[in-house]
This record gives structure tokens, sequence and C-alpha cells, in this order.
């Protein structure tokens, strides 16, 4: 039972569930509710046993909560009205279902597998209680794997519901999305918590491009036409939330430089483009709030040897025990960029370049050594949009998040920069999860890092990336980084 111990402070599921069950328009109490079990199932679901909660675990992890006088600390609230939102979630609970497509004609599903998110979702208000267990419904998915010649081939994986929170390969094959379970909890509106989980699929880019269906329906839930005719109002209250939700460490919020732009064919909008900071505040216990300001747990100095063992625990997960990699030479070598750089770049660094089987530490190697000239020893420098050598002395790396660097380029320099750019962001995401029927991914990440870039480049003048030339542009850089992949 999900009892006396620590809470998860960072809910974190496969992405693809969001893809799979659409939740429904539920309250703020309930998200909190809902979510917080997710994250507590986490790698523990154990499918032979319901997870069983008590109100009272259930009412401290959604933050439904107060402080008593007379015991003088946080109890949970666990009243009338909490049971009839427990009631009322499972009955909204146990119709979710996804519809698993088996085949398609078309582009339409001529049929398919209904595939329900729990099997049991058992309600004791007399022990005050609930027990869950998730669909062991089978759904097929395909792999591509390496065979001994080298070639690929597809092989069917069966799946079930539980593989979506339980899974031994997060980060490596398996893209998920993680948020603080605190901060999410501590945004009043279940629009601002919609709007949060969102970006937060997105917190390494700082970038997300949506269609007007994509954000009104599926993200925000605008599930009626009044809601839809108030869905500015709707949008900017969230904004507005997160925006001044502070944090006591540097006075900022969570998700810094948050902007919103709506993009219109007539008076209609039919693109939303969010551009913000990449963010991890979120990921730590929040300790206090005084009115609008956070203050987080504090970050933890590791020693080293301790550094070490969690970077050689992520390095044999990317390179298995034995294999060429597994050497004297490349662990030493990690060894020494620990002593310049934190152990969480080190980290970044494994997991962009060793998630395909095909590469070889040297990956690793040339990108931990391009980082080091650059001068970035913290993920955060990273994240930043220029280099950061401490003395400001110039590099000749360029820094590929940024393309239009100061190192005399001229514009067609720049745009063939931009290209390059978007090719190896594309190639990265790619070897995460390796898929020959990825062509509309390819084309959709193309698309969105592309105007990503070329808006950055937009403002410094450039003559292709004028008003009248802009789309002319975009397109043909666009069908060239396309031919690239084959797409």
């Amino acid at each position: 039972m999900v009892e006396n111990r620590e809470f998860r402070e960072i809910i974190k599921y496969d992405n693809k569930f969001t893809q799979m069950f659409q939740l429904g328009d539920l309250s703020p109490l309930q998200e909190n509710m809902i979510y917080s079990i997710f994250g507590e199932l986490r790698d523990i679901y154990d499918e032979n046993e319901a997870a069983i909660f008590s109100y009272s675990s259930l009412a401290m992890l959604a933050g439904n909560t107060f402080y008593s006088s007379r015991e003088q600390k946080i109890v949970p609230r666990t009243g009338k009205r909490f049971e009839t939102t427990v009631e009322e979630l499972e009955e909204r609970m146990t119709k979710i279902v996804y519809r698993h497509p088996e085949k398609v004609v078309d582009g339409k599903v001529v049929s398919y597998t209904t595939i329900p998110l729990f099997k049991t979702f058992r309600v004791d208000h007399e022990n005050k209680l609930i027990k869950i267990h998730l669909s062991d419904a089978e759904y097929t998915e395909y792999e591509e794997v390496a065979t001994e010649d080298g070639s690929k081939v597809k092989v069917a994986v069966k799946r079930t519901v539980k593989d979506l929170f339980n899974n031994p390969e997060w980060g490596k094959k398996a893209k998920y999305i993680q948020y603080g379970r605190d901060y999410h909890n501590l945004l009043k509106s279940k629009y601002s918590k919609r709007l949060f989980r969102h970006l937060a699929d997105w917190r390494k880019t700082g970038f997300v491009k949506d269609t007007a269906h994509e954000l009104e329906q599926e993200v925000l839930i605008l599930d009626s036409p009044s809601l839809l005719r108030s869905k500015g109002t709707k949008l900017q209250q969230a904004m507005d939330e997160i925006n001044t939700l502070l944090v006591d460490e540097h006075g900022l919020p969570v998700i810094q430089d948050l902007t919103v732009e709506r993009i219109k064919k007539g008076k209609s909008i039919t693109h939303y483009i969010f551009r913000f900071k990449p963010f991890d505040d979120d990921l730590r216990r929040i300790v206090a709030t005084n009115d609008k300001v956070i203050t987080f747990e504090k970050k933890k100095e590791l020693d080293f040897k301790r550094k070490m063992a969690i970077v050689m625990e992520k390095f044999y997960t990317v390179f298995p025990k034995g294999s060429k990699a597994d050497n004297y030479n490349n662990k030493n070598q990690l060894k020494r960029w620990l002593e310049t750089m934190d152990h969480e770049l080190v980290i970044e660094a494994l997991e962009r370049t060793g998630s395909d089987a095909n590469r070889t530490f040297g990956w690793t190697r040339t990108l931990l050594n391009k980082w080091e000239v650059a001068g970035y020893t913290k993920l955060s420098d990273l994240r930043d949009s220029h280099p950061t050598n401490k003395d400001n002395r110039p590099s000749s790396v360029p820094d590929w998040s940024e393309p239009n660097y100061e190192n005399g380029t001229d514009d067609k320099d720049r745009l063939r920069l931009v290209v390059v750019a978007v090719k190896s962001a594309i190639k990265i995401e790619l070897s995460k999860t390796p898929d020959e029927d990825n062509k509309a991914d390819i084309k959709h990440l193309a698309e969105k890092l592309l105007q990503e870039k070329l808006w950055e480049l937009k403002d410094k003048g450039l003559e292709s990336l004028s008003d009248s030339h802009f789309e002319e542009t975009r397109e043909q850089l666009l069908t060239e980084i396309l031919d690239y992949f084959k797409v």
C-alpha cells in the first residue's frame, strides 16, 4: 500500500500515454489525484497485486491538505467532499479507453481494439481506500532491431498499459514526460496544469508549435462552444499563473520567458507557438511557499565518487558491460571530464550519443570534447544560447542552438549552418527511437526546428528572410532537409 514512505517528487510516464488516453475535463483536485497516482506507479507496479492508496496518502499526494493548529502540522483533508471527488474520479476513469488501430485503409481506421486504462478501480469508503489494477489487455507495437549482419528488421512486441509506467529503458529507447509533483499541484487552475504538463514534454527544446485543434481540444480540453469562445482568456489565465509563481533563488518563474504567438489565416487561429527557456526547477521538492514565491529544496552537492558512480550507471545502460566501449581508456576519460564538468552534463552527452546501438563511444567523446572547448561546465550552460567561456575567449566551435554566432559568416553560410543544425538535431532524436516508419515525425520535427531557427535569424536583417522572401527560403531549406532524410 502507498503509505508511510516518502512520495515520489517527480511524476514520470511514457509520452505515448497522452496520445493514447484522453482523461477528459477533470477538476483541478482530480487531476492532482490521478497524475499523482501515475507518478507512484512508476517502476513499482505489479500486475499481480492491486495498487492500494489510503485516502490520507492520496490527499497528501494531491496537496489536498490544511494546517492543523491542534496537531501543529499539515494534515490531509479527507471528509465527505473528498469522498465525493473520489467517486467522481472512479466513474470517469473506468470509462477511459484507447482505441488501438489494427487496420488502416486510405488513412482511415477500419478496425481497432478497445483497451481500457484500468481493469478495476475499487472505492472502499469504509476502510478509506482505493484499489486499482491497470488494464492487462495486450496490444501490438512494432520495434526495429538490428540483426547479426547489421540489417534492421521490425519485430512485433506485445504491450500492456503497465509498460507506459514501467520501463527499464527510460531515456534510452523510451521517450517520457516528467515534471515535479509539488509544482504541478501548486498550480490552481486546471488549464494551468494542462499547459504546464504540455510544455514539460518539451522542456529541453524551449519551443512548441501546436495546431489550434491540438492546443484547444487535446491540451486545454476546451470541449464546448462556450469554452472555445473563451479560449483566449483561458490560455492567458494559464500563462499568467505560470508566469507569476516565482522561484525565490532567482526571482523568476519556473518557465522563464514564456510567450505565445498566434498564427492566423484570415481571422482564424491555425497554430500556436510557445517559446521559453528550457527548465528543470520544478523537478525538486517545494519546501515553502509565501504568497507567489516558491522555495525549492536546494540541489544537493554530490562527492566525486558518487558522481562517478551515477555516470557509470548511465554508461552501462548505454554501453553494456563487456562491450567494446567498456574499457579502461573510456572510463578514465569519463573521470577526466568529471573533473571539469558537472555529472549531469556528462550524462546528457551519453543520452544524446549512445542511444543508437550502432554508435560507439567515439560519438560521446567527440561531443564532450566540443562542449569542453566551448566552455560548458554544467547542464544550464548547454541550455543557454551562447558559449560560456569563463574568460570570454573566442571559440571557433559554433553553438548549434544559435547558428547566427559571430564568426564572420555571411548570410548564405548562416543558412547553411541552420540546415546543419536541424539535421543534427533530427539525427539525435531519431537515434532515440529508431523506426523505419517515422517520416511524419521527421517532417514535423524539421518544420518545427527550421521555423524556430529562421525566426531567430530573421531579426538579424537577412535579406533572404525578409517578409517577401521568408516563405520561399523556408521551403527551399525544408526541401533540402527532407531530401536528405528521403522524406
